[in-house]
């Protein structure tokens, strides 16, 4: 499967590949760490041994994971606090705007009064 995965690239973007490829080839350093661990060793020092190089991998794929994982959620989270932030930012312009009209026509009614007075 991952020979599939780096000739071809079937997803839609290169680290989606690449992560793929590193889950193929995860799975299979784990697959043969399960295949020590039955009769083919007979020594028990070095079965925990490959225990230990299993917990350590398994930990290894679960952290990468992870981390990419709560990448994400904080790059997502960020950039919706930053639309909602535009989205106030727009709201505020656009009320001042209108204010700032309301007291343009507020000073030509102002000034037409005091012509109408004088004339």
């Amino acid at each position: 499967m991952w020979n599939y995965l780096i000739y071809f690239y079937p997803m839609e973007d290169i680290f989606t590949n690449r992560m793929e490829v590193f889950s193929e080839l995860t799975n299979l350093v784990l697959m043969y760490h399960v295949l020590l661990f039955t009769d083919f060793v007979g020594d028990i020092p070095v079965r925990y041994e490959i225990g230990y190089s299993f917990i350590f991998f398994m930990a290894l794929f679960i952290s990468v994971h992870l981390f990419l994982m709560m990448r994400d959620t904080l790059l997502k989270c960020r950039n919706i606090h930053r639309r909602k932030q535009k989205k106030k930012r727009d709201v505020a312009n656009k009320l001042r705007a209108r204010i700032v009209k309301l007291e343009q026509f507020k000073k030509r009614i102002r000034l037409l009064k005091r012509k109408a007075r004088q004339g």
